[in-house]
C-alpha cells in the first residue's frame, strides 16, 4: 500500500508521496493521476476513521439532562451497557407506573447520586439522551461529508476534526 511522508511529531505532511517497493507489490509511480487519486483516497479514509474515533469520544463523556423541576444532572452514555441501562429503566418505570402512577424509580447518575425519577422524567431524559446522540452522529456525518468533498491531499491533512460538534 502506498504512503505518505509525515513529519512524526505532528502527523502532517512533509514530502512528496512514496510508494515501497518490495517483490510482488503493486507499484504506482509517483505523482501519477492514479497514484494522487489512491493516495488522496486513502487520507480521506485514515481522516474519516479519526472524525469515528472523535465521535465515541464525545460520546462517551455522558450527556447532561434536565428533568422536572429543573434538576440537571449528568448521565454516562461510555458503553453499551450505560445505555441497555437507560432502555431498561425506561421500561421498569412503565411496568412501576402500571401499579402506581404516582411511583419513582432510583437513577445513579455520573456523579453517583441517586435521583427518585417520575415517568416523565425518564421518558425526558431518555429523549435528551437521544437527541445528543444523534446531534453527535450528525455532526460526524458532516464531517465525513466536508472531507469527502476534499480534492486536495493537503485539504484533507489539515481539515480540522475538532470544530463543529455539538
Amino acid at each position: 500500500m502506498p504512503f505518505i511522508d509525515r513529519d512524526p511529531a505532528t502527523g502532517r505532511v512533509t514530502g512528496e508521496f512514496r510508494q515501497p517497493q518490495h517483490d510482488g507489490q503493486e507499484f504506482l509511480a509517483e505523482n501519477t493521476p492514479e497514484w494522487r487519486a489512491r493516495a488522496l483516497g486513502l487520507a480521506k479514509a485514515e481522516r474519516k476513521a479519526r472524525v469515528d474515533a472523535e465521535c465515541r469520544r464525545r460520546a462517551s463523556q455522558g450527556v447532561t439532562v434536565t428533568v422536572s423541576a429543573n434538576r440537571t444532572f449528568t448521565v454516562q452514555t461510555r458503553d453499551q451497557d450505560d445505555k441497555l441501562n437507560l432502555l431498561g429503566m425506561g421500561r421498569l418505570i412503565d411496568l412501576v407506573a402500571g401499579q402506581n402512577p404516582n411511583a419513582t424509580v432510583g437513577f445513579r447518575d455520573a456523579a453517583n447520586m441517586i435521583r427518585p425519577l417520575s415517568q416523565a422524567d425518564v421518558a425526558a431524559l431518555q429523549l435528551q439522551v437521544a437527541l445528543a446522540h444523534q446531534a453527535l452522529i450528525a455532526a460526524g456525518w458532516d464531517h465525513k461529508d466536508a472531507i469527502e468533498a476534499l480534492a486536495t491531499l493537503m485539504a484533507v491533512e489539515t481539515y480540522d476534526i475538532a470544530v463543529g460538534w455539538p
